[in-house]
Order: structure tokens, then sequence, then C-alpha cells
């Protein structure tokens, strides 16, 4: 009985260590959903200055932020599967023209055009 009980939990915790390991499609897709979840955050902070709270520090550090997250997303494009590739490379066009039109709007370049 013994026996078979330390088997048991010799292939239970080699099954646990047999998950621990991410394929690189899966850390490709965290990369992407985290640099999502941080670029919403990003939005979140600029959208929450007030003309009495804005700097320009405040901004640049915000816009630097978004700059990573999308040059994380773009990196990790290769990793995707064909369709996650695809949605992530319409998300990122989208979101950056969005970004560039409300940059033309307001008479400036967005820093990171030249990066991407």
């Amino acid at each position: 009985m013994r026996v078979a009980c330390t088997a048991v939990a010799v292939v239970m915790v080699a099954l646990a260590l047999g998950a621990c390991g991410e394929s690189d499609e899966e850390k490709a897709q965290n990369t992407v959903c985290d640099a999502k979840d941080d670029i919403a955050k990003q939005l979140d902070e600029l959208g929450s200055l007030t003309p009495a709270t804005v700097t320009t520090d405040a901004v640049t550090e915000n816009l630097d932020a978004i700059e990573t997250d999308l040059n994380d997303i773009a990196d990790a494009q290769s990793d995707l599967s064909s369709d996650r590739r695809s949605e992530a490379e319409a998300a990122n066009k989208a979101f950056t023209s969005s970004i560039e039109g409300i940059a033309s709007q307001l008479g400036s370049e967005p820093p990171w055009r030249t990066a991407i």
C-alpha cells in the first residue's frame, strides 16, 4: 500500500511540474494580454488627468509605457497562432491609427511614430 501511495505521489508531482512550462504561444498570449491591460491602465491614468494635475512628465511617462506595451505586442506576435496574430495585428493597427488621429488633431506626432 505504501509503495502504491508513493508511486501515485511521484506521478502527481511529475504531472504538476510538467504543467508548469509554458509554450512560446502561451507566453506570447500572456505578453499580449499583459500589455493590453497595461495600455488600458495607462489610458485610464491619462484620462484622469485634469488641467490642475497634468504635467509633461506625467503624460510622457504614460506614453512611454504605452510605447513599450505596443513594442511588446509587436515582438510577441510571431509566436501567436495565425488567428491570434491576425487579431493582435488588427487591434494594434486600429489603436495606433486612433492615437495618430488624436495626435494629428492636437498638431503633433505621437512619440512612438518612428518606433512602430
